[in-house]
C-alpha cells in the first residue's frame, strides 16, 4: 500500500493502490503514520516527498470501507486523517 525509498536524503513515499486511484482507507493511512514517523526519526532525512502511483494522487477517503463503518467510525477514521494531515503541515 506505500512504497518508501530513501535517496540522498530524500524520503520518497508513494501511496501505491493505483487500481482505486489511490483511495485512503484505514490500512493505507496507518502504513503512511508509520512512515512519516520514520522520517522523523531519521535524522539523515532532509525531505519528504509523498506522491500517488499513477494514475493519481489520491482519490480521498476510500468510499467502499467508508460504506462498511456506522457514523462513529466513520468521524474516527476522518478525525485521524485530519490529525494526520495537520501534523504534517505542522
Amino acid at each position: 500500500m506505500i512504497l518508501f525509498e530513501i535517496v540522498q536524503n530524500v524520503a520518497w513515499i508513494t501511496l501505491n493502490r493505483p487500481q482505486c486511484r489511490n483511495a485512503m482507507n484505514s490500512e493505507m493511512l496507518g502504513h503512511l503514520e508509520e512512515a512519516v514517523a520514520r522520517c522523523a526519526e531519521d535524522s539523515d532525512i532532509k525531505v519528504v516527498v509523498i506522491r500517488g502511483m499513477s494514475p493519481a494522487f489520491c482519490a480521498g477517503s476510500d468510499l467502499n470501507e467508508l460504506g462498511q463503518l456506522n457514523m462513529d467510525q466513520i468521524c474516527a477514521l476522518e478525525a485521524r486523517k485530519a490529525a494526520f494531515t495537520q501534523h504534517c503541515a505542522a
